[in-house]
């Protein structure tokens, strides 16, 4: 993989800096988790060549801890002419790694099969912590952990 360009000699605001960029990949990414019951299985990456707005770091990182995204993507490993320019400008990532800069083809691939090789899946409720309590408590009664988590997503899906 290799990059060229320095993104502050752009005219525009290039990639993930620019905010109406990152609102519509959030925007889908919402859309497919609650189009279908079957997207629930369906990660979700945003690639990108530029570093990310320093406004949407806190966004990313609970984005992708919440499950909405498993992650935005720069596949640009030299975003700058010159690295020492602006650490701004060469975040490597954030601090729950919502964002990534990528710098080989074999971080990717490490990034993605850690991702791929697992069996997630995307869940959300807004219900009251007196129901959430007995369907944790129903789920609970099951044997193993895999069956406890398919009881609760069960229960939880029961519930709208």
């Amino acid at each position: 993989m290799f990059c060229i360009g320095d993104l502050t000699t752009h005219e525009g605001t290039p990639g993930l800096l620019r905010s109406d960029t990152v609102l519509k990949a959030i925007g889908k990414s919402l859309n497919i988790r609650i189009s279908d019951a079957k997207s629930v299985a369906i990660p979700i990456f945003v690639f990108g060549n530029t570093p990310l707005a320093q406004s949407y770091h806190t966004k990313v990182d609970l984005l992708k801890k919440f499950g909405i995204v498993q992650g935005f993507f720069s596949l640009n490993p030299h975003p700058l002419d010159d690295p020492a320019q602006s650490s701004l400008y060469n975040l490597k990532r954030t601090p729950s790694e919502g964002f990534l800069r990528i710098d080989s083809v074999e971080e990717l691939y490490h990034k993605l099969r850690n991702v791929l090789s697992d069996e997630r899946e995307f869940f959300a409720s807004m219900i009251s912590k007196a129901q959430l309590g007995k369907i944790i408590e129903r789920a609970y009664r099951e044997p193993t952990d895999r069956q406890r988590a398919e009881r609760f997503l069960q229960l939880l899906r029961e519930t709208h």
